[in-house]
């Protein structure tokens, strides 16, 4: 195959470094937005609900998750791949006729598949039902008057979301990442106080659940102008991109097909490690709440020390294997894995000592699930590390190590059962997080033996090294002085240990900052490539990072 001239790689690099830089800018600068609007959405929920009600409407949810993760054969995050390549190669009327077979396909997979629910609706019923504390007797009033408006809610939830999520995924494909954040932010922001209102004015889940649909409704059409406008901009823009020989020809639909079967392989396997699964599993209501406080915790901090890469590592990479440019893979490649390494290593050291602390302040009715949050953080902070590796291997298309890796995250499938039902939320923790990042560490092995890339081990010995040294800091105040009592008291003390808590992890930050600048820190590559990045805040991270803003 004939690749684009070198001089045309330096050109390639620039414009894809600009695009990058671009959608980072926007990750950070919602940055704030987006998690408190999270965090709230958590947080009304969970102290809002009575536990066992809650829990049911986890159920319910984690049954839609299910449902639009098993429907979805993996066309939805093949849109990020390959949109960009076909956008090259064909235009705009390319781009409409891979979005319209999309869409086709995600229908005609979803109308047999909710008719067929309809007539075994009975089973879904009874299936909620059991799930309720037989000590719940109002709730399960409430469950068992409510089957029906719960079932189509469900039904409603999984089909607009089948059509927003491909929406959101060609923004991301597109580079439009501030059109993402803000979507996200909105919707993240409606959820909260739609079920605020309906709460406070004595709704129920049931009500709560119609109030989720109208809030995807609309999440849907906004997401999906915003793509519209997205795609018919990226037709020029991705020329550049494709080699000479590809412009003009079709996408080969064997290599379209084969990456979506890989990638519902992986979406089934990653979502046998999700709190959607433990929840089906799980025999107890109360269980459900807690473990879904414990993960949403875990998931939502994730979330938000990642968030400047979010939505730019698979359209890097594949522009990246589009022009068979190795040697920017491996740069690509080594920064994204620093990156997570200096934010994730000592995120979650220090969280998982401050987490007793925030339990007893924020979700005071699920304190018992405390050591259940601290195993997620220790596995899914590992996989968010490792998992680099994977993506890799999947937008270069080697599949044969991704097969591999995916089906030790299978095996959490038939483990899971017992696992749960003998040891409930922590059985189900440590099921999930172990074989979730035992999976990720076997990508990242396969990645660096197959492809041209190296893993950054000296930078996150150094990493490490500091992060332990926070942690004697943050452990010792947060289990001393710092400790937040068994019943912290109104709304006021809780905000005042709040404060405390917060003093104490940036104490802990400053300390791992220091000893991470004292023994070596962060690589001269990547101080010049942060000193030229158009990012907010830029001298005060030079500052922290390297003790100057020059």
């Amino acid at each position: 195959m004939t690749t684009v001239p070198p001089a045309n790689h330096s050109d390639n690099r620039a414009a894809l470094g600009a695009h990058a830089t671009k959608a980072a800018f926007w990750n950070t600068v919602l940055l704030p937005a987006k998690l408190a609007a999270h965090l709230l959405a958590q947080l009304v929920l969970a102290n809002a609900l009575p536990t066992a009600e809650y829990g049911v409407y986890v159920l319910a949810l984690a049954v839609g998750i299910t449902s639009g993760s098993l429907v979805d054969l993996g066309t939805e995050r093949s849109v990020v791949k390959f949109l960009p390549e076909v956008a090259g190669r064909q235009g705009r009327r390319g781009v409409r006729t891979l979005l319209l077979w999309v869409f086709g396909f995600k229908f005609a997979v979803l109308a047999p598949v909710i008719i067929l629910a309809t007539l075994l609706h009975g089973a879904f019923f009874r299936y909620l039902d059991r799930r309720v504390p037989s000590d719940q007797q109002d709730v399960l009033r409430i469950v068992h008057g409510e089957h029906w408006t719960i079932f189509f809610s469900v039904i409603s939830l999984v089909l607009v979301g089948a059509f927003y999520d491909v929406a959101m995924q060609s923004l991301v494909a597109t580079f439009k990442n501030k059109s993402w954040n803000i979507i996200t932010i909105l919707v993240t922001l409606l959820d909260p106080i739609v079920v605020s209102v309906i709460v406070l004015t004595g709704g129920n889940i049931a009500i709560v659940l119609i109030g989720r649909v109208f809030v995807a409704l609309a999440a849907m059409v906004l997401a999906g102008g915003f793509a519209l406008f997205a795609v018919r901009e990226s037709a020029d823009v991705e020329r550049q991109y494709v080699t000479d020989d590809a412009r003009g020809r079709p996408l080969p639909i064997r290599r379209f097909v084969f990456y979506s079967s890989l990638q519902y392989a992986l979406q089934v396997t990653s979502f046998l490690t999700s709190y959607a699964f433990a929840a089906l599993i799980l025999t107890n209501a109360v269980e459900i709440a807690g473990y879904r406080v414990a993960a949403g915790t875990v998931r939502e901090t994730l979330s938000a020390l990642t968030t400047p890469i979010v939505g730019i590592q698979v359209p890097i990479f594949t522009r990246i294997f589009t022009a068979r440019d190795t040697r920017q893979l491996d740069i690509a490649f080594a920064l994204v894995t620093r990156f997570l390494a200096l934010v994730l290593i000592p995120g979650g050291v220090g969280l998982a000592l401050l987490i007793p602390n925030l339990f007893r302040i924020l979700y005071p009715k699920f304190v018992s699930f405390t050591g259940v949050c601290i195993v997620l953080i220790v596995f899914l902070f590992a996989e968010a590390c490792l998992s680099t590796g994977t993506t890799v291997l999947l937008t270069f298309e080697r599949y044969k190590p991704v097969i591999a890796a995916r089906a030790i995250a299978l095996l959490s499938l038939p483990i899971m059962f017992f696992t749960a039902r003998w040891y409930g939320a922590m059985g189900a923790a440590l099921t999930a997080g172990g074989f979730a990042a035992l999976a990720a560490l076997v990508g990242t092995i396969a990645a660096t033996a197959l492809l041209p890339i190296r893993y950054p081990l000296g930078f996150v010995r150094r990493v490490g090294i500091a992060s332990g040294c926070m942690a004697v800091v943050v452990g010792g105040l947060a289990f001393t002085l710092g400790r937040v009592p068994d019943n912290p008291g109104g709304g006021l003390h809780r905000v005042v240990w709040l404060a405390v808590t917060a003093v104490i992890a940036t104490l802990g930050g400053a300390v791992y900052l220091a000893v991470f600048r004292r023994i070596g820190g962060i690589e001269q590559s990547d101080i010049e490539r942060l000193r030229s990045l158009r990012i907010p805040a830029r001298g005060l991270v030079l500052r922290m990072l390297i003790g100057s803003r020059t």
